[in-house]
C-alpha cells in the first residue's frame, strides 16, 4: 500500500490502463466478489472515456452493467444525519427521483421483513 501522496506520484508516471485491460479488471473484480458471496456492488464512478467504453461493451454484451448514475449532493448529508431516507426528507429532489429510476432498473421487490 502506498500513502496518498505516494499514490499521486507513482501515478502520474504510469501509463493509463487501456480498454481491455480495464475491462479484464472489472471482470476479475465481479468474479471476486461473487466468489466471497457479494452479489451486487458499486463501482466509485467512471472518470475516463476508456472507463465508460469498457463499461459499455460489457453492459452490451449482457453482463450485468447498469445505466444508473447517481448525482453528488450535500441534501444526502442531511438524509445521513437526520436518518431520514432521501424518498421522505426531498421527494422531489433529483437524487431522490435518481434513486426511484435505479430501483426500477433493477426490479426490487418489497422486501420481506426477517420477523
Amino acid at each position: 500500500m502506498l500513502r496518498e501522496s505516494a499514490q499521486t506520484m507513482v501515478r502520474s508516471v504510469m501509463p493509463a490502463p487501456g480498454v481491455a485491460q480495464t475491462r479484464e479488471a472489472l471482470i476479475a473484480a465481479g468474479d471476486n466478489f461473487l466468489s466471497q458471496g457479494v452479489t451486487s456492488v458499486a463501482g466509485a464512478g467512471i472518470y475516463t472515456p476508456t472507463a465508460m467504453r469498457a463499461y459499455v461493451e460489457l453492459r452490451n454484451e449482457g453482463l450485468p452493467v447498469l445505466d444508473a448514475m447517481l448525482s453528488s449532493s450535500v441534501k444526502i448529508k442531511e438524509s445521513h444525519q437526520r436518518a431520514l431516507p432521501m424518498i421522505h426528507l426531498d421527494r422531489q429532489h433529483k437524487l431522490t427521483n435518481e434513486y426511484v429510476q435505479l430501483l426500477s432498473l433493477i426490479h426490487i421487490s418489497e422486501p420481506t421483513r426477517p420477523y
